[in-house]
């Protein structure tokens, strides 16, 4: 543990954030722009390097990598708001169809179970998973098939 934060081995010591969009449509633009994106700051703590895994809906996943420090920008590049806070990523795998709606629903079963139905707030928030709980979804993730 570094300064209150729990650094999860399994990615290199790299941190684990969980993040949710209503749809596809939604993460068109963090893809298009390599940019993940809110209308409120929370990105102040972030690091370069740290893993986000974006919730689409019930219906899939995107694991990403934090690639700069966030920043603020006027820019529209979304359709129907401007989401001014940014930070970099890099999108490294995107689990969509089938697989992604089951992988969607086994890692949301999972949160519940650890978290109780509070598990939104890591999705509204941001906030780092806890040790062993990162280390469960990584089992799932990698569980997947080829």
């Amino acid at each position: 543990m570094k300064n209150g934060i729990i650094f999860l081995k399994y990615y290199g010591g790299e941190i684990v954030r969980l993040a949710y969009l209503s749809t596809w449509e939604k993460f068109e633009p963090c893809e298009k722009y390599r940019v993940f994106a809110s209308n409120f700051n929370t990105f102040r703590k972030w690091r370069v390097d740290e893993r986000l895994l974006i919730f689409i809906g019930k219906e899939g996943l995107v694991k990403t990598l934090v690639t700069g420090e966030f920043f603020n920008s006027n820019e529209m590049i979304w359709k129907n708001d401007l989401y001014e806070w940014r930070v970099p990523i890099n999108k490294s795998e995107k689990f969509d169809g089938i697989n992604g709606t089951r992988l969607n629903l086994a890692i949301k079963s999972l949160l519940y179970k650890e978290y109780g139905h509070y598990y939104g707030f890591l999705l509204r928030n941001h906030t780092c998973l806890r040790e062993e709980v990162a280390y469960k979804i990584e089992s799932i993730l990698s569980e997947q098939p080829v």
